[in-house]
């Protein structure tokens, strides 16, 4: 009973709710006759009600004016109708999907993936390349060729190694390039060494070639002559592999601007 009586005592003291329905006056109690501020219907007209047009103007494009200007307002885009002709989602082909289905190829590991862009065929392709651009260098220059001048191929596996050794730089990192082949007990624990020696990959690095310079074709796609196919590869495999949605991010630096950015955390770009 004292709780209920106490409830009460303070709802009491509580001041009047102002319901929904309920208007507030807010006028001007002094009466002052100052339209000074004020704003008239007049002020603002469009170009509908005006009927004239600002010259050189297409008719596509709203005008607004006022007393104090005109502005000119951009037409209405056309916005474009999202209709893919696939589900937006994954396909990996016809092939991979029975693999799965049958159980005889599992997607476990990052190389599986990977191997899906660089097939036994572009892997063929970047080994031709190589060999073929390394032999007119030692020829020229017998840097990193055998002791008795030529040169030793590469093979499908031994680019798939240094490929691999070069992305396992990419995560791990070291002062200097022949710290990773060092038999120090600060860096034993390194992969590299079990890998491949460390002059077979220095020689590769310096050699690699992805597209054959000699063909016309690639001599016209500007300095993305030195991997034009394989970009163009990865791109269509893409497109096949993956359908994307509606919404989509684009990295800043991949879009061209004039732009200018005062506060930028990469002033070099």
């Amino acid at each position: 009973m004292a709780s209920c009586s106490r409830a009460s005592a303070i709802r009491n003291t509580l001041p009047p709710r102002v319901s929904s329905t309920s208007t507030v006056d807010f006028s001007d109690e002094s009466g002052s006759d100052d339209s000074e501020f004020e704003v008239t219907s007049s002020d603002f007209t469009s170009s509908e009600d005006s009927g004239d047009d600002q010259p050189g103007t297409s008719s596509g494009a709203g005008r607004v004016s006022t007393t104090y200007g005109g502005d000119l307002l951009p037409p209405m885009q056309k916005q474009i109708e999202f209709s893919p002709r696939r589900q937006p989602g994954v396909y990996l082909g016809d092939g991979v999907a029975m693999a799965l289905r049958s159980g005889t190829k599992k997607f476990l590991t990052a190389l599986n993936f990977f191997l899906l862009f660089f097939s036994a065929e572009v892997v063929a392709m970047i080994c031709e390349n190589t060999n073929k651009y390394a032999w007119t260098r030692i020829l020229e220059k017998p840097t990193h060729s055998r002791p008795d001048g030529s040169w030793k191929e590469v093979t499908p596996s031994e680019l798939l190694k240094f490929i691999g050794l070069v992305i396992y730089m990419a995560i791990v990192k070291v002062p200097r390039l022949k710290l990773y082949w060092n038999i120090g007990s600060l860096y034993s624990g390194l992969l590299a060494r079990r890998i491949m020696p460390r002059k077979r990959f220095i020689a590769l690095l310096a050699l690699l070639q992805i597209a054959d310079l000699d063909d016309p074709n690639q001599q016209s796609k500007g300095k993305l002559r030195y991997m034009w196919w394989l970009l163009e590869h990865i791109n269509q495999v893409s497109a096949q592999l993956f359908q994307p949605n509606r919404d989509l991010s684009v990295d800043e630096h991949m879009v061209k601007s004039k732009g200018k950015v005062w506060n930028s955390s990469i002033p070099k770009r």
